[in-house]
């Protein structure tokens, strides 16, 4: 690690470290459509630039993997699809996947000041709050040709349930992108989360389409842990036949 990147990285802990005592003030009930990148932040005072700051520093690499895994198996036209893009933040994946051809976003996340960076940026055609786990999404199930939670799905975060719902919101036949880390901290969410997905392939309600493990995903952040971290992308395809309100 570079001098310069590692004194950046060092300024970002102590940030957090700081910003991380407003958030422990606050009511049980968490917003959790924040990224790891920003979760941490207070919800006033944030903003795109230093979200994207953030990105630089860390080298996150998750919106792009996301998007490339989708861009290589969406087989529909890419100006016509609609995206649910569940814990948008500020923008990242939606910002990406419109460089690729994609046109039409819907925002879901749990934090008003994100919803609002969201909402200015310009990608997105309608956004929405929702707190993941403790309410259902805001949507019609089976209207997505496109679903992704990238960033969110974590230990701490969003609980592994949820995936249930990004199957119900996209279209029968539609694809279903999500992400998750695979640092120590967060080893045992992900076989929680792996153990629901296949649950849900025996179940018929999916198929795999693809699984992309990344070694270099993003610059740990935590002091226990140094250069990179890795992750995983997961790519699904719903069954042509899904029922739009299943008991799952």
């Amino acid at each position: 690690m570079s001098r310069n990147v590692a004194s950046q990285r060092e300024k970002l802990l102590l940030r957090w470290d700081r910003e991380s005592i407003v958030v422990r003030r606050r009511p049980r009930k968490r917003p959790c459509a924040l990224r790891r990148l920003s979760r941490r932040r207070p919800a006033s005072g944030a903003s795109s630039a230093t979200t994207l700051q953030d990105v630089a520093v860390l080298q996150y690499r998750a919106p792009a993997l996301a998007a490339g895994s989708i861009c290589r198996h969406y087989t529909g036209a890419r100006e016509a699809a609609l995206v649910l893009d569940v814990a948008c933040g500020t923008g990242l994946v939606a910002a990406q996947m419109k460089k690729d051809g994609f046109a039409h976003f819907v925002g879901i996340d749990g934090s008003g000041s994100m919803l609002e960076l969201a909402r200015k940026s310009g990608l997105y055609q309608d956004v929405r709050q929702c707190i993941l786990g403790d309410e259902d999404l805001p949507v019609q199930w089976g209207s997505f040709d496109v679903v992704l939670l990238v960033g969110a799905l974590s230990c701490g975060q969003v609980p592994v349930a949820v995936v249930t719902e990004l199957c119900r919101a996209a279209k029968p036949g539609g694809v279903v992108c999500m992400t998750t880390r695979s640092n120590l901290q967060n080893l045992e969410y992900k076989a929680d989360l792996e153990r629901e997905l296949r649950r849900m392939e025996e179940d018929g309600r999916w198929c795999r389409v693809e699984v992309q493990e990344e070694e270099e995903w993003e610059r740990a952040v935590s002091r226990e842990e140094e250069g990179f971290i890795g992750g995983s992308v997961y790519l699904y395809r719903t069954a042509a036949t899904e029922k739009l309100n299943p008991k799952l």
